[in-house]
């Protein structure tokens, strides 16, 4: 009956929450625990006996603590979190953010990442590494993102949440780790003059950029194999120096997403090639800062524009 019970909960919910995951690992040591202590051997245990693949992606929805912390389970999960291939940092699990920043917290947080990453075996490669934490010591931020990159993940997400007295964070050069990566997804960096270029040459298997709330030094993005690009909120600091529109040609693109806030690329934004184009979404915010002329060059004819739904002027902004 419980595992009835069970399977209806999960059923409902495509996604297992992580209660739901400790309450599947913690279910046969309860059992064990009623039955008088019986080893191992003689109490089933299904799920041990899974392959680690499995595990793996039963690892994957917990948090980086709690996935490491399935090592008292038993000797079957004993060394599994060293090899799981995803790593999820979070400064949340560790009570650090904008207004608790408790000393003891953060040190606990740095000494838990920090040996997370150099007891991670360096033969795995990463499906996903994933990072959310401030930048108050941009040392150590900086160093987990090298070493998650040596790793070589498909799917690297950096999220540096902003306090509004941060500095932006400059994103570490990525040199050669990303040869396998096939989504990017960055928010609150600061983005150099080179950014596009590296990314264009080291990630020769790039098909999801998304950018958010980031501060780009860049002036075009040229990615001959990115299918969907967003750019959300994100400001162009040399427009001034630049003096033309910023360029986007990715021939491969399907999906187009922008949010342009107020000010920002003011000399316009130019989609070239984009001729495989199925779903774009434009949106203007405080549009008297971004001409309507500039407006009008997002929908040329290298964009189909029949794919295109043009809404009407809204008050805080133009939807395309």
């Amino acid at each position: 009956m419980r595992e009835r019970e069970g399977s209806a909960r999960l059923s409902q919910h495509q996604v297992p929450t992580t209660a739901d995951v400790w309450e599947m690992l913690l279910e046969p040591i309860a059992k064990r625990a009623c039955a008088g202590g019986h080893s191992e051997a003689s109490t089933s245990d299904l799920l041990s006996a899974l392959p680690d693949g499995i595990l793996h992606i039963i690892l994957s929805f917990l948090p980086a603590r709690h996935a490491v912390q399935t090592c008292m389970l038993s000797r079957r999960w004993r060394d599994l979190w060293c090899s799981m291939p995803y790593i999820n940092i979070d400064e949340r699990e560790f009570g650090v953010g904008a207004y608790c920043q408790i000393k003891e917290n953060w040190d606990d947080f740095v000494d838990f990442i920090t040996n997370l990453l150099l007891f991670h075996r360096n033969s795995v490669y990463l499906d996903k590494f994933k990072i959310y934490a401030h930048d108050s010591c941009q040392q150590y931020v900086d160093r987990w993102i090298r070493l998650g990159i040596k790793y070589r993940p498909s799917v690297l997400e950096i999220q540096i949440p902003y306090y509004g007295n941060d500095l932006p964070f400059k994103l570490p050069h990525l040199s050669s780790g990303l040869s396998r990566l096939k989504r990017l997804r960055l928010s609150n960096l600061k983005l150099d003059s080179h950014f596009s270029e590296l990314i264009g040459s080291g990630c020769p298997t790039l098909e999801d950029l998304e950018l958010t709330c980031c501060l780009n030094y860049f002036q075009d993005i040229m990615l001959s194999t990115v299918r969907k690009l967003v750019l959300n909120t994100c400001y162009d600091l040399n427009y001034a120096e630049a003096g033309r529109p910023m360029l986007i040609m990715t021939p491969n693109l399907e999906t187009l997403e922008l949010t342009i806030p107020g000010a920002a690329y003011q000399n316009g934004i130019s989609v070239c090639s984009a001729t495989l184009l199925v779903k774009a979404s434009v949106h203007i915010q405080f549009n008297e800062y971004f001409p309507m002329k500039n407006q009008c060059s997002l929908l040329r004819v290298t964009i189909q524009r029949d794919k295109f739904r043009v809404d009407p002027l809204q008050d805080n902004g133009t939807s395309f």
